[in-house]
């Protein structure tokens, strides 16, 4: 089982599933941008490369409804952290963001 860099080796007969339920994952945010309530009990965090169509598109649609429902009314707060794969464009334009 591999998850958000935590390696773990299932005992025998032991099903995936019953071992994800329990594991939690805490990235870190400390100096990250965010929007919403920091306090909030609901953490998302955003992994977003500048030059991705489909997170442009999470930008234009999703993010708004979230936005609106979530960070808004201060239930959650979101974090972005960049994540350049698509190349030097993507590099440059992180360090710029």
């Amino acid at each position: 089982l591999y998850t958000g860099g935590i390696k773990k080796t299932l005992p025998q007969g032991q099903d995936q599933g019953e071992v994800a339920k329990g594991l939690k994952i805490e990235p870190k945010t400390d100096g990250e941008p965010y929007l919403g309530n920091p306090g909030a009990k609901v953490k998302i965090v955003y992994y977003g490369d500048f030059q991705c169509p489909f997170c442009q598109r999470f930008e234009d649609t999703t993010l708004k409804d979230i936005k609106a429902k979530y960070l808004d009314a201060g239930k959650a707060v979101l974090y972005f952290k960049n994540f350049q794969f698509l190349g030097p464009d993507s590099v440059t334009a992180g360090i710029a963001g």
